[in-house]
């Protein structure tokens, strides 16, 4: 039987630490320069340069087992999806927000991660 529920069965590890995802995504992709010149017949010429990749979502957590980084930390992150691509790095901690303004919400905070250096993605396309 086909499995459509993209992450239902998503593994998502920060500094060896299995973290409860409600939401997320990532994106890799690269800077270019242009190098449009005389000889490429009025056609644009762009090159690569610099890879990166973008994790965002929401970790919901425990108060008795807070989050052990902040902004401007680099963790390293493994997100392990079966069926589609994984990601894994090392990674700088963007940003945190922290969605604690409705009696409803349970802990969560929204982070935004940046690749440093190398990152590989692991099976799938």
């Amino acid at each position: 039987m086909a499995q459509y529920k993209a992450g239902k069965n998503t593994t998502i590890t920060i500094n060896g630490i299995v973290r409860g995802f409600t939401e997320g995504s990532y994106d890799t992709g690269t800077e270019t320069d242009d190098m449009t010149n005389t000889q490429e017949g009025a056609y644009g010429r762009d090159i690569g340069t610099v890879k990166r990749a973008t994790v965002n979502g929401t970790i919901a957590y425990n108060a008795d087992a807070p989050l052990d980084f902040d902004e401007d930390d680099e963790v390293d992150l493994s997100v392990m999806n079966p069926g589609s691509p994984g990601l894994t790095g090392t990674f700088l901690v963007k940003s945190m927000s922290y969605p604690h303004m409705s009696p409803r919400s349970g802990l969560k905070v929204r982070v935004t991660m940046v690749s440093q250096g190398q990152y590989t993605k692991t099976g799938g396309v």
